[in-house]
């Protein structure tokens, strides 16, 4: 990781105190020199402290004599936060948000004790941005899968010959993201993938969702005790026009607004909303092979369910709806308020924001935030 030290002064006057650094470094000096060391302080007028085996004493060096600081790889782990802010230079803060008002932002990285942004820097916050964590991952050799005769399991995933259905429980959160690739030895390939279904064999549903693949179209299909089998979406995709025989699928699952994003190949083909009384709360997930030859193969690996813990599909926004003369506001339902950011109290743990017709500003809690823009201030 390479940190230049313009990028860090022009964030404001940040001080990185020896607990933040004490890491492993290379400083190049910009007259071809090079120093390696221990990082110890960077203070406000970006002179350079560093621990060098060269010296008994630490070396302090001026800020103009510095090109730039590499950190070692074994010196920089991966830091989760729960925030991120956006400046509008093109830099990311990961951050922990403490406070928000008129004019500023506090918050606090793991490189840095607490420190205030103007807000007239700042594009956009981002919240609940920890990674969505793992279910489940497999097929593998310690794997229990229900399957018929015709699947068998191989250092590769799941394979069938002809017909065949397998399936398993996995305890899938409310909202979730599923992931498999699929790979055929078919000129026909047809298969179906059911999610959140409440058995595990297809003859036998009642409630599911399913992922329905043929050689000339894809349908997303909502199955129900109380209404009839409804199709709630179509992907123009062939298979059989596909370059390779082989399918990396990703679908994010958002029960709560009842919205399914459907991947293929890496290209997003959009959204899809399910109008039933009820969404399927089933466990099982199953992948059903209809080849019609024998000789025909289908193989499943690859298998991945992770809890999603971002917004609800509903509330994925695109840059282009944003009203910069105003601050706007994205809950995570996917509605979105515009007005005025006042402040957060760190008590209830919540921000005030003012909207238009309303003597009194919206309370809201900041778990309930997924992203704040604010008004481009230089517009003003």
């Amino acid at each position: 990781m390479r940190l230049l030290l313009t990028s860090i002064l022009s964030v404001g006057s940040i001080v990185c105190s020896p607990a933040a650094l004490s890491s492993h470094a290379v400083i190049s000096l910009k007259d071809g020199g090079q120093l390696t060391g221990v990082l110890y302080s960077i203070d406000t007028n970006g002179h350079t402290t560093i621990h060098s085996p060269l010296s008994h004493v630490s070396l302090e060096l001026i800020h103009s004599s510095v090109q730039d600081i590499t950190f070692s790889d074994k010196a920089t782990t991966s830091k989760h936060t729960s925030e991120v802010v956006n400046l509008h230079n093109g830099d990311s803060l990961p951050c922990s948000l403490l406070s928000i008002d008129r004019t500023s932002l506090t918050l606090k990285t793991w490189y840095s004790e607490s420190f205030k942004i103007p807000t007239s820097t700042v594009s956009d916050i981002q919240f609940h941005t920890k990674p969505d964590s793992l279910v489940y991952s497999g097929p593998n050799t310690e794997d229990i899968w229900d399957s018929d005769t015709n699947w068998t399991q191989n250092t590769h995933g799941m394979q069938c010959i002809g017909n065949g259905e397998f399936s398993r429980t996995i305890d899938l959160p409310q909202n979730f993201i599923f992931k498999s690739t699929v790979t055929w030895e078919s000129a026909r390939p047809i298969f179906t993938i059911y999610f959140c279904a409440d058995s595990s064999q297809s003859e036998n549903m009642v409630n599911a969702y399913s992922l329905e693949f043929s050689t000339n179209n894809i349908h997303i299909v909502r199955s129900s005790k109380s209404q009839p089998r409804a199709q709630i979406g179509e992907i123009p995709l062939r298979l059989r026009e596909l370059s390779s025989n082989k399918l990396d699928i990703e679908l994010h699952v958002d029960r709560l607004t009842q919205t399914i994003a459907v991947s293929l190949n890496g290209e997003k083909y959009g959204f899809f909303d399910d109008t039933s009384f009820r969404v399927p709360s089933g466990k099982f997930i199953n992948f059903e092979s209809n080849l019609q030859k024998n000789t025909d193969s289908l193989t499943v690996s690859n298998i991945s369910i992770s809890q999603w813990r971002g917004s609800n599909l509903s509330s994925v926004n695109e840059i282009a709806e944003v009203d910069l003369d105003l601050d706007s506001l994205y809950d995570t339902e996917g509605l979105k308020y515009t007005g005025q950011i006042q402040k957060t109290d760190k008590g209830i743990k919540a921000l005030y924001f003012e909207v238009k017709h309303s003597s009194k500003p919206m309370v809201v809690p900041l778990s309930h935030i997924q992203s704040l823009y604010f008004a481009d201030s230089s517009e003003n």
